[in-house]
Parts: structure tokens; sequence; C-alpha cells
């Protein structure tokens, strides 16, 4: 027993020290690509007219500024817990998330489209910001706050892993990996 103990003490220890190199050698490119794809959409949603801004494709996708405001509050929520505040719940049984990680994971991070999956409650708009130029305002705010407190958690402690809500816990450089894919797959949903 003390051996099967210490096993898994060395893989552990071993696998939080792979995590934290590879976050430390990739953070300034993840950074780079992520604030890429920020620029990308905050360029879409500024030559959106108020129309635009407010109307729902259908019935159930949201307007752009419902969006918007999602994309801020999944800032806001990894803020808080690179913060040290709660994180979300993980809403797949370890089978399901098992088999999202093997299959569904590396297309997300390839930038394959996203599956259909509704967000978690915490991160659902409610009506979104009132104009494009408020939304503008809202996104860079939150995503500022948001990618600085991961980066000072990345200097740190670049082990740490975050929660994805489907996905379960991911390595920091992962959840910036998602970030940019989140940004790319809700900036492909915005009207051309």
């Amino acid at each position: 027993l003390g051996t099967v103990l210490v096993n898994i003490g060395v893989v552990w220890y071993g696998r939080r020290r792979l995590h934290a190199s590879i976050t430390r050698q990739r953070w300034p490119a993840l950074v780079a690509v992520h604030a890429a794809a920020a620029e990308e959409y905050v360029a879409a949603i500024s030559r959106l007219s108020a129309a635009e801004w407010t109307s729902r494709p259908s019935a159930e996708a949201w307007s752009a500024a419902e969006i918007t405001e999602h994309l801020a509050r999944t800032y806001s929520q990894y803020a808080g817990e690179a913060r040290g505040k709660n994180s979300l719940r993980i809403r797949l049984g370890p089978v399901r998330r098992t088999l999202a990680r093997i299959f569904v994971k590396p297309r997300l991070l390839a930038g394959k489209p996203f599956p259909k999956a509704r967000a978690p409650r915490e991160l659902r708009p409610s009506s979104g910001p009132a104009t494009p130029a408020d939304g503008v305002a809202i996104f860079r705010a939150t995503g500022d706050a948001c990618l600085r407190d991961i980066a000072m958690m990345c200097e740190r402690r670049p082990y740490r892993r975050m929660v994805h809500p489907y996905l379960g816990a991911l390595p920091l450089y992962e959840i910036v990996q998602f970030a940019s894919q989140h940004i790319r797959h809700h900036r492909r949903q915005l009207p051309s």
C-alpha cells in the first residue's frame, strides 16, 4: 500500500510540474492568440447597428448583446476563480467527462465548431449591454481583468488548474486556449 501511495504522489507531482512547464513556455503565444481573437470580436461588434445588436437570428439564439454579456460573465467567472472564489460546477459525470476530454477537447482546441450545449446558468445572459459601445467596454474590461488575474496566477502557481463546466479541471494553458476558441465560436454567431 505504501508503494502505491508513493507512486500516486510521484505521478501527481510530475504531472503538476509538467503543466507548470508547459504553461510558462506557451504563455506569451497563448496571450497573443487570445488578444487577436478578442480584437476580432471587438471589431465585429463595433460595426453592428443598433438593430443588429439586439435582434436574435432565431427564437433560441442569442442576440449580439446577449453573446457579449455571456462572454463577459465567462471572463468574470474565471477571474473570480483565479482570485480564489468558487469555480463552476462540473456538469458531466466522470464517464461522459472522460469521453468528452478524449474526443471533444482536441477538436475544440484545434478550432473546430463547438457542439450544441447549453451554457451553465451562471454564464447565461439576461439582456446584454444597451449599445455596441457599451458591449465593447464591458467585454474589454472583464477580459482585461480576467487575463490579468490568470496571469498573476500563472506567475505564482503555474501548476494550478481551473474548472471547465463540461471537461472538468484543466491546466491554465488549456483554459486560455479555450477562451480564445470560445470567443471565435461566438464571433461566428454574430451578424456579418
